[in-house]
């Protein structure tokens, strides 16, 4: 990162995992203060094959360890607010409190909200609608936004967020302990309309400035609310758009050890997997020395008397030939 000013804030570079590269894996280990091979998030999802795939943070794939929200929350029994607000679920379970936390205690200052394409902005923890999708066209038609694809609703649906977040958090309770609140914002927009149209589209650098005049406007009502109480840190995560995925993980050893991923999987295959192989290697060895002798046996055979080939009768042998 680079050293500027920004919120009257420096910046420090931050040593991210070198393995796995991915973005919600990364943020999983920020905001807990372990790796994946704690906290259980190896990616945007745990893949066994192309086609069979669990999503990372689903209602059976939670991280295994607590983050900062579960540390404020508890410590201050709900009384601390804290608000997340993304465009991704994943990335809002990642930054929000633990679902088996928040279903335990309802009545907790604890609110977690993420873009869903068919409802809008939804609560976390009970799926209700904050605000739909028709609302968030709304708001984007102020700013002059013309919003008809999905990444376009992603950035509509964050800017309203942020936009919405000081009233949001005005509304909770205000808190009655000495634990600070805590606010998470998990930019996603920007990522996808890299992907979608490359990180050096006019798209991405219209979606870059609306973010930062929204993020501006945000910090400045907060710092109001809280008397200039506010401290504000950013993270960025670079520019990638490679998560980690099956397809990846090759790729990504490779880029981080210089050394081929068949490395790593050498011996270390399950007993199943070890019978299935030695299973389909021996049938096809067995197939082909059957098919080598059938050949061998059709070019040898005596194709005078009875075979497959020619079928003699009770006649003279050879059968004479009939003119």
């Amino acid at each position: 990162m680079e050293n500027r000013e920004f919120f009257e804030t420096g910046t420090v570079p931050i040593t991210k995992n070198v393995y796995p590269e991915d973005s919600l894996s990364a943020v999983t280990s920020i905001v807990t203060g372990e790796d994946h091979t704690v906290h259980g998030i190896v990616g945007h999802s745990w893949q066994a094959t192309e086609y069979l795939a669990v999503n990372a943070y689903s209602h059976n794939g939670q991280r295994k360890v607590p983050n900062l929200v579960d540390l404020f929350s508890y410590t201050s029994q709900g009384t601390a607010r804290t608000l997340v607000v993304s465009g991704n679920q994943k990335m809002a379970r990642a930054l929000g409190a633990h679902v088996e936390l928040a279903s335990a205690h309802p009545d907790w200052n604890n609110q977690a909200v993420y873009y869903s394409p068919s409802k809008g902005l939804t609560n976390l923890y009970n799926d209700a609608v904050i605000s739909d999708i028709s609302t968030i066209r709304s708001a984007s038609q102020k700013r002059m936004m013309k919003v008809e694809t999905r990444e376009g609703f992603i950035l509509a649906a964050e800017l309203y967020a942020i936009e919405s977040l000081p009233k949001t958090l005005a509304a909770m309770p205000a808190s009655t302990s000495s634990t600070p609140d805590f606010i998470a914002i998990g930019i996603t927009s920007i990522k996808v309309l890299t992907v979608k149209f490359g990180a050096e589209s006019e798209q991405v650098r219209v979606a870059m400035g609306l973010l930062d005049t929204a993020l501006a406007n945000m910090y400045a009502q907060l710092n109001q609310m809280y008397n200039s109480q506010v401290t504000a840190e950013i993270v960025g995560l670079g520019r990638s758009t490679t998560e980690h995925t099956t397809k990846t993980q090759d790729t990504q050893i490779m880029k981080v050890t210089g050394v081929s991923a068949d490395y790593y999987y050498y011996n270390t295959y399950s007993l199943d997997e070890v019978s299935a192989f030695q299973t389909s290697l021996w049938v096809a060895i067995a197939f082909i020395i059957i098919v080598t002798i059938a050949i061998i046996w059709l070019v040898k055979m005596d194709v005078l008397y009875d075979s497959i080939l020619y079928k003699t009768t009770d006649g003279p042998r050879p059968i004479p030939n009939v003119k």
